[in-house]
């Protein structure tokens, strides 16, 4: 993913705004361990620290909190990223000591992560950046821009100009020999695909990505493609594979701590579940996840998991419960702007219309989600919404005869 420096500060102190009103001031001791008495308050220090270049503070800071370091790996992934990216940005800007200096606390964080998680991981992704020279880093920075373009137009569903930003980006990574970016590229041209629903290049991108993850023993980008991997398996009706992959993906998000991941591994098992006809296990999963995303604070995956518990209600003909769902699981999708998670959610309550023979509201909700999915160059969803459209006209017949 792309990891800007400043803007991965921005979002550090965005968190911690969330959490308090202020942060209270630690008194600094030249060499003596900083200690932080909570999470939130050692991501205050580490983020004021690279803020104000202040290497010392940083490596006290870094020395006195390695149990919490330790016991969120995670966050040592993003910090060594992100403190990688200021070094390179040191050295390209002529402060070649201080990029030095920073490199040797990148590797600091590598050290404990090792420890964390008996994994090598770090420690090779700073060596990779160590013996790159001014043009290797040169080409990194251009491919971080490049792929942080495209990540931005694949939001927007430009995906055509995203994925020739991948694919420039790509060629530069693989140029500069860097594994980790390239296997990103490859998973994010992989989701492109998903969503055009072009399966069998979805999943060629992402099982290229999971080989490279696993040689670079990257235990969460494994989980991401397996995770990417059960939801294109999934569409394909390959519901033991998909179930195996989810599983797999399961487990090394739990081994990671990564609640997100297991949410959304939560969330695909009870679409296969859906699937299936299993109805109560797929609740099951649905209300797990929910649980997760509502802790998190995750608006995306909570409205995902209420759309689903919508699908399963309207299965079990539960109509006034499945309407309350897919209107939450709108409001959200309205609120933070996604018009896919919106057309599915207008789409879905026309179903509920049909069903309860309000065949004038569904008309209405089929062709609002019509035009968002010619929006959004979903013909997929576009030709659902035709056909719903036409059932409803057809049952619409039926019952005036």
């Amino acid at each position: 993913m792309k990891r800007n420096p400043l803007l991965v500060i921005l979002a550090l102190c965005l968190i911690v705004l969330s959490f308090f009103c202020y942060a209270e001031e630690v008194p600094v001791k030249k060499n003596k361990p900083i200690k932080a008495e909570s999470l939130e308050q050692l991501v205050v220090l580490v983020v004021s620290a690279i803020a104000d270049n202040d290497i010392q503070r940083l490596k006290q800071i870094i020395t006195g909190n390695n149990r919490l370091i330790l016991e969120n790996k995670l966050l040592a992934i993003q910090w060594c990223s992100t403190i990688l990216d200021v070094a390179v940005e040191k050295e390209l800007a002529g402060q070649g000591k201080l990029g030095k200096n920073y490199f040797k606390i990148a590797g600091m964080v590598a050290e404990i992560y090792k420890n964390a998680a008996n994994s090598s991981y770090l420690l090779d992704k700073v060596a990779i950046f160590q013996k790159w020279n001014k043009e290797g880093k040169e080409k990194y920075q251009k491919a971080e821009k490049l792929y942080g373009r495209g990540e931005e137009l694949r939001k927007k569903y430009r995906y055509d100009e995203a994925v020739d930003c991948y694919d420039k980006s790509l060629l530069l990574y693989r140029e500069i020999g860097f594994k980790e970016g390239e296997t990103n590229c490859l998973r994010s041209l992989g989701d492109i695909h998903r969503m055009l629903s072009e399966y069998e290049k979805a999943r060629q991108s992402y099982e290229q990505g999971l080989e490279i993850y696993r040689e670079i023993k990257s235990r969460k980008g494994e989980a991401d493609c397996l995770l990417c991997l059960g939801e294109v398996h999934l569409m394909l009706s390959v519901y033991e594979k998909a179930h195996q992959q989810y599983e797999q993906g399961l487990e090394i998000y739990r081994e990671i701590k990564s609640r997100q991941g297991e949410a959304q591994c939560l969330l695909r098992l009870g679409e296969m579940h859906r699937m299936l006809s299993e109805y109560e296990k797929a609740r099951q999963s649905y209300e797990q996840g929910l649980e997760i995303y509502r802790e998190i604070k995750s608006r995306h995956g909570e409205a995902n998991c209420l759309r689903s518990l919508g699908d399963v209600h309207i299965r079990l003909s539960e109509y006034e419960k499945a309407r309350q769902r897919y209107e939450q699981g709108l409001e959200i999708f309205r609120e933070i702007k996604d018009r896919r998670g919106e057309a599915e959610c207008l789409r879905s309550l026309g179903d509920v219309h049909i069903r309860s023979s309000e065949y004038e509201k569904a008309r209405q909700r089929y062709e609002q989600g019509m035009e968002i999915y010619r929006e959004i160059k979903s013909h997929l969803g576009e030709a659902t919404c035709l056909r719903s459209l036409g059932d409803g006209v057809l049952s619409a017949s039926v019952r005036m005869a």
